[in-house]
């Protein structure tokens, strides 16, 4: 095999220009690595800068004197925010007594369909005992309760359409 490799110098300069791009391309990649992460903590060093600079600034604000400020500009201003948030607040007192209104009108219309129901049942009831019809009863035994849940086991989708798994050991 080492004197096929000899006799052949075009063989090893591909073999030799394989190894070498093979390695080559896991340090760039390591480099962009490298300069990806370089990148990142610049961007952090900026960040946390801009940070400081605006408290900074912010404690600069706070310490300036309140006798600076003019009054006529804090009443301004007050003026301007109090107008502002009355605005705001009629608006939303607006619209909770508009939804309040409609929430009466559901609850009358619920009212009157139950007290519809109630007549209609109520009716249907005396002209059934009138007639010596036997009316179902409503009344479920413990006995049933239990027939009840073993035939929806029975007649529910299989387990493994809903599978519920055992707590996993670590």
């Amino acid at each position: 095999m080492i004197e096929f490799l000899l006799q052949n110098p075009l063989l090893i300069v591909v073999l030799i220009g394989i190894i070498t791009s093979v390695f080559g391309n896991k340090s760039k990649q390591e480099q962009q690595k490298q300069q990806q992460k370089q990148k990142q903590q610049q961007q952090r060093q900026q960040e946390t800068r801009q940070q400081q600079t605006m408290s900074a600034e912010v404690e600069r604000e706070e310490r300036k004197p309140i006798a600076d400020v003019n009054e006529d500009q804090l009443k301004k201003y007050a003026k301007e925010v109090s107008t502002h948030y009355e605005a705001e607040i009629s608006d939303r007192k607006q619209e909770v007594e508009e939804k309040i209104a409609a929430l009466r009108k559901q609850r009358k219309q619920a009212e009157k369909k139950a007290n519809a129901f109630l007549s209609s049942t109520e009716k249907g009831a005396s002209s059934s005992l009138s007639g010596n019809v036997k009316q179902p009863s409503m009344t479920v035994g413990s006995q049933k309760l239990v027939d009840a849940v073993i035939w929806s086991e029975i007649l529910g989708p299989p387990r493994s359409m809903k599978p519920h798994r055992a707590r996993q050991r670590k």
